[in-house]
């Protein structure tokens, strides 16, 4: 009986343990709420390039997913992007989505 109760008072607590140990990183949330494939692309002019902190500010379009209106704004890009290969007053394309906080641009490409 001792024992019955202490695993059933127990195994609760491990539980919530474990499952709070689990950190859901960036690339996770794409998962949860779509991938750069899924989202909207977005036409953009890039005004100024932050190569020091990986930030392009872009005059853009609205952006759908974002429920956001056309402006100039300042956006991180992900890391796997290189942004020196593009220089002020590009028409580009891009992909952004929200991630712990923060605009994202998880694809850039020069538009045609």
């Amino acid at each position: 009986m001792k024992t019955t109760l202490f695993v059933a008072l127990v195994i609760p607590f491990i539980s919530f343990a474990a499952f709070s140990q689990i950190q859901i990183g960036p690339i996770d949330l794409i998962k949860i709420t779509g991938t750069a494939q899924t989202l909207p692309q977005v036409r953009g002019e890039i005004k100024k390039i932050d190569l020091e902190q990986n930030k392009l500010t872009i005059k853009h379009q609205e952006i759908p997913n974002l429920d956001m209106p056309g402006m100039t704004m300042v956006f991180k890009v992900d890391s796997k992007i290189d942004v020196s290969t593009f220089k002020i007053a590009d028409q580009i394309l891009f992909t952004v989505d929200k991630i712990n906080g923060s605009f994202i641009i998880l694809t850039l490409k020069k538009a045609n």
